[in-house]
Protein backbone atom coordinates (compact mmCIF):
# COMPACT_ATOMS: atom_id res chain seq x y z
CA UNK A 1 0.00 0.00 0.00
CA UNK A 2 2.98 2.49 0.77
CA UNK A 3 4.74 2.26 -2.87
CA UNK A 4 1.79 2.48 -4.23
CA UNK A 5 0.65 5.67 -2.28
CA UNK A 6 4.29 6.46 -3.11
CA UNK A 7 3.70 5.59 -7.16
CA UNK A 8 0.73 7.94 -6.90
CA UNK A 9 2.66 10.69 -5.15
CA UNK A 10 4.69 10.48 -8.42
CA UNK A 11 2.42 10.14 -10.94
CA UNK A 12 0.62 13.77 -9.70
CA UNK A 13 3.99 14.91 -9.43
CA UNK A 14 5.31 14.33 -13.03
CA UNK A 15 1.93 15.64 -14.25
CA UNK A 16 1.74 18.96 -12.50
CA UNK A 17 5.52 19.32 -13.36
CA UNK A 18 5.46 19.20 -16.96
CA UNK A 19 2.01 20.54 -17.31
CA UNK A 20 2.66 23.49 -15.28
CA UNK A 21 6.19 23.76 -13.22
CA UNK A 22 8.62 21.03 -14.25
CA UNK A 23 11.17 22.43 -12.36
CA UNK A 24 13.55 21.09 -14.13
CA UNK A 25 13.20 18.37 -12.79
CA UNK A 26 13.02 19.75 -9.86
CA UNK A 27 11.01 16.94 -7.81
CA UNK A 28 13.06 14.23 -8.00
CA UNK A 29 9.99 11.44 -7.01
CA UNK A 30 11.37 8.97 -9.87
CA UNK A 31 15.20 9.06 -9.75
CA UNK A 32 16.90 5.81 -8.44
CA UNK A 33 19.87 5.26 -8.41
CA UNK A 34 20.37 2.35 -10.30
CA UNK A 35 19.23 5.11 -13.46
CA UNK A 36 21.66 7.33 -13.02
CA UNK A 37 24.86 5.58 -11.72
CA UNK A 38 25.76 4.12 -14.92
CA UNK A 39 25.41 7.59 -16.22
CA UNK A 40 27.27 9.59 -14.27
CA UNK A 41 30.32 7.28 -14.81
CA UNK A 42 30.63 9.07 -18.05
CA UNK A 43 29.29 11.84 -17.38
CA UNK A 44 31.75 15.18 -17.54
CA UNK A 45 30.28 17.22 -15.23
CA UNK A 46 29.50 14.52 -12.73
CA UNK A 47 32.45 15.95 -10.40
CA UNK A 48 30.64 19.23 -10.46
CA UNK A 49 27.33 18.11 -9.94
CA UNK A 50 28.75 16.09 -6.75
CA UNK A 51 29.59 19.62 -5.68
CA UNK A 52 26.76 20.78 -5.82
CA UNK A 53 24.90 18.44 -4.09
CA UNK A 54 27.46 18.23 -1.11
CA UNK A 55 25.92 22.47 -0.74
CA UNK A 56 22.41 21.14 -0.32
CA UNK A 57 21.10 20.59 2.89
CA UNK A 58 20.13 17.28 4.23
CA UNK A 59 16.88 18.05 6.43
CA UNK A 60 14.46 21.23 7.13
CA UNK A 61 12.07 20.78 9.77
CA UNK A 62 10.91 17.88 9.66
CA UNK A 63 11.63 16.96 6.34
CA UNK A 64 14.34 14.58 5.52
CA UNK A 65 16.02 14.05 2.29
CA UNK A 66 15.63 10.70 0.47
CA UNK A 67 18.81 9.74 -1.36
CA UNK A 68 17.24 7.12 -3.35
CA UNK A 69 14.87 9.92 -4.49
CA UNK A 70 17.93 12.58 -5.25
CA UNK A 71 20.59 12.48 -8.43
CA UNK A 72 23.11 14.92 -9.87
CA UNK A 73 24.48 15.37 -12.76
CA UNK A 74 24.41 16.75 -16.32
CA UNK A 75 20.96 18.46 -16.23
CA UNK A 76 19.51 16.88 -19.70
CA UNK A 77 20.53 13.49 -17.83
CA UNK A 78 18.64 13.13 -15.13
CA UNK A 79 16.35 10.44 -14.43
CA UNK A 80 13.66 12.87 -13.82
CA UNK A 81 14.56 15.46 -16.47
CA UNK A 82 14.10 12.46 -19.03
CA UNK A 83 10.81 11.05 -17.22
CA UNK A 84 9.23 14.28 -17.86
CA UNK A 85 10.08 14.84 -21.31
CA UNK A 86 8.81 11.32 -22.26
CA UNK A 87 5.54 12.45 -20.40
CA UNK A 88 5.88 15.64 -22.05
CA UNK A 89 4.96 13.83 -25.67
CA UNK A 90 2.50 12.01 -24.37
CA UNK A 91 0.45 15.42 -23.40
CA UNK A 92 -1.75 18.14 -25.16
CA UNK A 93 -2.28 21.26 -24.35
CA UNK A 94 -4.75 23.49 -25.21
CA UNK A 95 -2.47 26.45 -25.61
CA UNK A 96 0.77 25.16 -26.91
CA UNK A 97 3.48 27.81 -24.96
CA UNK A 98 2.12 26.61 -21.63
CA UNK A 99 3.64 23.31 -21.37
CA UNK A 100 5.96 23.75 -18.73
CA UNK A 101 4.49 27.46 -18.12
CA UNK A 102 6.88 28.40 -15.38
CA UNK A 103 10.01 26.84 -16.23
CA UNK A 104 10.72 27.56 -19.83
CA UNK A 105 14.35 28.31 -18.82
CA UNK A 106 14.46 24.37 -18.63
CA UNK A 107 14.68 24.57 -22.50
CA UNK A 108 17.90 26.95 -22.55
CA UNK A 109 21.05 25.23 -24.27
CA UNK A 110 23.30 26.81 -20.90
CA UNK A 111 20.96 24.93 -18.58
CA UNK A 112 20.52 21.69 -20.21
CA UNK A 113 24.33 20.90 -20.59
CA UNK A 114 25.00 22.05 -16.84
CA UNK A 115 25.83 20.42 -14.11
CA UNK A 116 22.60 20.11 -12.05
CA UNK A 117 21.45 18.41 -8.15
CA UNK A 118 18.65 17.19 -7.30
CA UNK A 119 17.03 16.41 -3.67
CA UNK A 120 13.69 15.23 -2.61
CA UNK A 121 12.70 15.68 1.10
CA UNK A 122 9.71 14.49 2.32
CA UNK A 123 7.36 15.32 5.13
CA UNK A 124 3.99 13.41 5.19
CA UNK A 125 1.86 14.28 2.28
CA UNK A 126 4.11 17.04 1.33
CA UNK A 127 7.01 16.82 -0.75
CA UNK A 128 10.06 19.33 -1.29
CA UNK A 129 12.29 19.29 -4.38
CA UNK A 130 15.26 21.55 -4.18
CA UNK A 131 17.33 22.15 -7.91
CA UNK A 132 20.83 23.77 -8.04
CA UNK A 133 22.34 24.54 -11.68
CA UNK A 134 25.71 25.46 -12.20
CA UNK A 135 25.73 28.47 -14.51
CA UNK A 136 27.31 31.78 -15.03
CA UNK A 137 25.84 35.04 -13.64
CA UNK A 138 24.61 36.27 -17.39
CA UNK A 139 23.06 32.81 -18.23
CA UNK A 140 21.31 32.62 -14.77
CA UNK A 141 19.68 36.08 -15.51
CA UNK A 142 18.54 35.05 -18.37
CA UNK A 143 16.68 32.04 -16.88
CA UNK A 144 15.33 33.65 -14.28
CA UNK A 145 13.97 36.50 -17.04
CA UNK A 146 12.50 34.12 -19.03
CA UNK A 147 8.50 35.18 -18.53
CA UNK A 148 5.75 33.07 -18.59
CA UNK A 149 3.11 33.61 -21.23
CA UNK A 150 -0.03 35.64 -20.28
CA UNK A 151 -2.54 33.55 -21.67
CA UNK A 152 -1.30 30.33 -19.63
CA UNK A 153 -2.82 32.12 -16.72
CA UNK A 154 -5.26 29.42 -16.94
CA UNK A 155 -5.22 26.83 -19.65
CA UNK A 156 -5.90 22.85 -19.72
CA UNK A 157 -3.93 19.48 -20.27
CA UNK A 158 -4.17 16.08 -20.83
CA UNK A 159 -1.77 13.19 -20.83
CA UNK A 160 -2.42 9.94 -22.77
CA UNK A 161 -5.85 10.13 -23.27
CA UNK A 162 -6.80 10.79 -19.95
CA UNK A 163 -9.25 13.50 -18.91
CA UNK A 164 -8.17 16.78 -19.42
CA UNK A 165 -7.43 18.70 -15.86
CA UNK A 166 -7.01 22.71 -15.48
CA UNK A 167 -4.52 24.71 -14.54
CA UNK A 168 -4.18 27.44 -12.96
CA UNK A 169 -0.81 30.08 -12.66
CA UNK A 170 -0.43 32.85 -9.68
CA UNK A 171 3.02 34.92 -9.73
CA UNK A 172 3.85 35.38 -6.13
CA UNK A 173 4.66 38.23 -4.46
CA UNK A 174 7.66 37.47 -2.40
CA UNK A 175 10.11 39.27 -1.35
CA UNK A 176 13.45 38.73 -3.00
CA UNK A 177 15.96 35.89 -2.44
CA UNK A 178 19.00 35.46 -3.17
CA UNK A 179 20.62 37.64 -6.46
CA UNK A 180 17.14 37.89 -7.34
CA UNK A 181 14.17 35.43 -7.48
CA UNK A 182 10.73 34.75 -8.86
CA UNK A 183 7.82 32.56 -7.61
CA UNK A 184 4.71 31.27 -8.89
CA UNK A 185 1.77 28.84 -7.36
CA UNK A 186 0.52 26.00 -10.04
CA UNK A 187 -3.04 24.63 -8.77
CA UNK A 188 -4.90 21.90 -10.94
CA UNK A 189 -7.30 19.67 -10.66
CA UNK A 190 -11.40 20.04 -9.86
CA UNK A 191 -12.12 22.03 -6.37
CA UNK A 192 -11.48 19.93 -3.16
CA UNK A 193 -9.12 17.74 -5.75
CA UNK A 194 -7.22 20.27 -6.22
CA UNK A 195 -2.79 19.81 -6.16
CA UNK A 196 -0.90 22.60 -5.52
CA UNK A 197 3.18 23.50 -6.53
CA UNK A 198 4.97 26.37 -4.96
CA UNK A 199 7.89 26.92 -7.05
CA UNK A 200 10.52 29.90 -6.30
CA UNK A 201 13.14 30.15 -8.58
CA UNK A 202 16.12 32.11 -7.56
CA UNK A 203 19.25 33.29 -9.04
CA UNK A 204 23.08 32.19 -6.79
CA UNK A 205 27.00 33.18 -7.08
CA UNK A 206 27.18 31.17 -10.41
CA UNK A 207 24.12 28.96 -10.32
CA UNK A 208 20.21 29.12 -10.08
CA UNK A 209 18.66 27.29 -7.81
CA UNK A 210 14.69 26.25 -7.59
CA UNK A 211 12.47 25.25 -5.15
CA UNK A 212 9.36 23.37 -5.42
CA UNK A 213 6.78 22.29 -2.44
CA UNK A 214 4.30 19.97 -3.36
CA UNK A 215 0.26 19.77 -1.12
CA UNK A 216 2.52 21.54 1.62
CA UNK A 217 -1.11 22.51 3.20
CA UNK A 218 -1.68 25.84 3.99
CA UNK A 219 1.64 26.92 5.26
CA UNK A 220 3.42 25.76 2.19
CA UNK A 221 4.31 29.51 1.06
CA UNK A 222 6.23 30.00 4.60
CA UNK A 223 7.69 26.76 3.73
CA UNK A 224 8.86 27.32 0.09
CA UNK A 225 10.49 30.85 1.78
CA UNK A 226 12.59 29.65 4.71
CA UNK A 227 13.73 26.41 2.88
CA UNK A 228 15.00 28.56 0.25
CA UNK A 229 16.54 30.64 3.09
CA UNK A 230 18.02 27.79 4.72
CA UNK A 231 19.25 25.82 1.70
CA UNK A 232 20.72 29.46 0.52
CA UNK A 233 22.89 29.96 3.99
CA UNK A 234 24.60 26.26 2.94
CA UNK A 235 25.19 26.94 -0.53
CA UNK A 236 27.31 29.92 0.14
CA UNK A 237 29.53 28.28 2.73
CA UNK A 238 30.11 25.03 0.55
CA UNK A 239 30.39 27.20 -3.19
CA UNK A 240 32.15 30.39 -2.17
Amino acid sequence: MKHSMELQKVHIWLRTAVLGVALAGVLSGCASADESDGAEDADPNAEAAAQLSQAQIVQFNEAKVVPERSESGTYSTLATVRRMEELREKATVDKADCMDAVNRWGRLAAVRQAPASLATFVDGDATITHLLIELSDSESERALATEVPEECASYTASVGGEEATSYHVNELDLAQIGAGSRAFLVTSGPEGQRTRMHNLTYRGDGYLGVTAVLNGGEDAEETLVEFTKTALERERTVLS
